[in-house]
């Protein structure tokens, strides 16, 4: 089976969480606060997907993280602020 939507919530709280793989997925639509709290989650790969628009707050509270890949997907348009709470 194949990720098509990231429901609010889906991950929030993994506090132990360093690596989030879902690579090859057909994710079209991330849901707001989908990542919440993720404060050890080093490494989010959303490569090769269906993506076509991040919400402007989908990356914030996520303290360590430093590689994000957003790699063949559909975005066209982002928020300027979009990474603007990330401290890495």
């Amino acid at each position: 089976n194949k990720l098509e939507l990231i429901e609010r919530y889906s991950f929030a709280n993994l506090n132990s969480l360093k690596v989030l793989n879902l690579k090859g997925n057909l994710i079209s639509a991330i849901k707001f606060q989908s990542f919440k709290n993720l404060t050890n989650l080093t490494e989010l790969n959303l490569n090769d997907n269906c993506i076509f628009q991040l919400g402007e707050s989908l990356f914030d509270n996520l303290a360590s993280l430093n590689t994000i890949d957003l790699g063949l997907n559909f975005i066209q348009h982002f928020s300027n602020h979009i990474f603007f709470k990330l401290f890495n």
